[in-house]
């Protein structure tokens, strides 16, 4: 987590090919353009039967429209539930569009431009909605499908140029979508990055935190519980009025360097605002929790920032929290703050829409973290104080005050010369 590795959007594997860029998105445009299709069928065969075209009955009619009904059945599925639809069925459902188009051409003895064209409804949505294999595949099925009914139904002599048309289409649209889409992935990847990390520090940014933090707390699999360190440097506006802003940010990144360096891979480092830091440990308990900050405080320490040749000394201030896996759901958050100021933005309002107890717990773990931050700065600054938050506190089920929350110890064994930091 302490490096927010994501993989490349371009290169993905076999199985990721099969799911679309965007699921909401390919499934609302896959219902548009299986209604579409479906009405399209019904009203062709419809017209064939009325001006009585060879190969075309009531039968192949009434065939058409029980085949349309289905696909109309899909379409709402993909409308109303596409997070949910396997991926395999994103690719499923053009290939089996472009079967149903073939069958019924060929059925009909159809080879007519309007009668093919339905094939291009497949075409451009895997090109424009699905990664690059799917969509290569989805063309080349497109392509032998039109090779059946051009060989099936039309003359020899027209074949050739019928099957050149075709596949060409098809390939010059798919190239040109595809090239779209790998375009439009990096630049999502981009903007992705630069919503997630923040560009000073390099660590994650407040709104990679929050994300990972509320999913985190929303998990029943968290395991002997999960930790929050809020990290403030000490004497922040000193530094800046003695060396200047440079070298305050300078400061930042120099302490982000060190923190990363004396994480776990899963804790997840992030930079909230200002001089204001936090680190999300996962899979600790509250005595190691103290433990961690206790070493993080230390490693800032014996490492001086390095400015103008000279070594400028830093210490840090940080208040943990603690709280164990909850269970069930909670009642609305507590709101407010122990220092007069909202938790991380955003959390109420995800609160509100009920995705969970993640925006909940992360709520009151930050108040708490935050309540013991301050207690710390209280208490002559360059300390740790760590709390643990109740269950029934963390879901929202008892409001007890902060200051009366249980603390585990905290202190090394390496420092057992010095009293232990509560």
């Amino acid at each position: 987590m302490s490096g927010l590795v994501r993989p490349d959007p371009v290169r993905v594997t076999l199985v990721d090919a099969l799911e679309p860029r965007d699921r909401v998105v390919a499934g609302r445009v896959a219902a548009t353009l299986t209604a579409i299709g479906s009405v399209v069928l019904v009203a062709y065969e419809g017209y064939n039967v009325v001006i009585d075209r060879p190969g075309t009955t009531v039968t192949s009619f009434a065939l058409a429209v029980v085949v349309a009904l289905l696909l109309v059945l899909v379409a709402v599925s993909f409308r109303r539930r596409p997070m949910r639809m396997p991926r395999v069925s994103f690719v499923a459902l053009p290939v089996v569009a472009t079967l149903v188009v073939t069958a019924f051409n060929v059925g009909t003895q159809d080879a007519s431009t309007a009668a093919r064209f339905s094939l291009t409804f497949a075409v451009v949505y895997a090109g424009g909605y699905l990664r690059a294999p799917a969509a290569w595949f989805v063309m080349a099925v497109a392509t032998a499908c039109d090779a059946v009914v051009v060989l099936a139904v039309l003359p020899p002599s027209a074949v050739a140029s019928e099957l050149v048309i075709a596949s060409v289409a098809f390939g010059a649209l798919t190239g040109v979508l595809v090239s779209a889409g790998r375009r439009n992935d990096v630049l999502v990847a981009e903007l992705n990055r630069w919503a997630t990390t923040d560009s000073l520090t390099g660590l994650a940014s407040r709104r990679a935190f929050e994300q990972a933090a509320r999913e985190l707390l929303d998990s029943p699999d968290q395991g002997r519980g999960t930790g929050l360190l809020v990290i403030d440097l000490d004497r922040f506006k000193d530094l800046n009025d003695a060396y200047g802003h440079p070298a305050g940010d300078a400061a930042l990144v120099h302490v982000a360097q060190v923190l990363r360096g004396h994480v776990r891979p899963q804790d997840l480092v992030a930079r909230l605002g200002g001089d204001e830091l936090a680190v999300l440990l996962p899979e600790v308990d509250g005595d190691a929790l103290g433990h961690r900050a206790e070493a993080l405080r230390h490693a800032v320490q014996a490492e001086p920032m390095v400015w103008d040749g000279a070594a400028v000394p830093l210490s840090l201030s940080a208040g943990g929290a603690h709280v164990m896996p909850g269970r069930g759901d909670a009642p609305a958050p507590m709101v407010g703050g122990p220092r007069g100021l909202v938790p991380p933005e955003g959390v109420a309002g995800h609160a509100e829409q009920g995705e969970g107890r993640g925006p909940r717990r992360l709520e009151v773990l930050y108040r708490a973290a935050d309540a013991a931050l301050y207690r710390a700065k209280r208490e002559g600054r360059d300390r740790v104080e760590v709390v643990s938050v109740p269950a029934d506190h963390a879901e929202g089920t008892a409001r007890p005050p902060v200051d009366g929350l249980a603390r585990p110890s905290v202190g090394s064994p390496a420092d057992a010369a010095s009293p232990a930091v509560s």
